[in-house]
């Protein structure tokens, strides 16, 4: 897949796109047209959240951790009543 993997709805009816992006054992890039889309997602971001899962889990753990880290982040927002700039763009 070539571009954000999930959209997860966030404050002032925006959501958030998750990138995630492959790495082979000996480090090398394998998404390179995702990675592109990620820094250009970025550069008109008002706010970029980047996470490493590390070497010790599969491509199914860290879109459920990343997934649910989010959803966690922005239901924090919104117990504590914590407002977001009405311009919020966040990857």
């Amino acid at each position: 897949m070539i571009g954000p993997v999930a959209q997860i709805p966030a404050e002032n009816r925006t959501s958030l796109d998750l990138y995630l992006l492959r790495f082979g054992k000996d480090g090398q890039l394998e998404s390179p047209q995702t990675a592109t889309l990620a820094v250009e997602a970025a550069r008109a971001a008002t706010d970029v959240f980047v996470f490493s899962h590390g070497w010790n889990n599969v491509y199914g753990d860290a879109l459920r951790n990343y997934t649910r880290f989010a959803e966690g982040f922005i239901a924090q927002r919104a117990k504590f009543k914590l407002k977001v700039p009405e311009d919020y763009r966040p990857v």
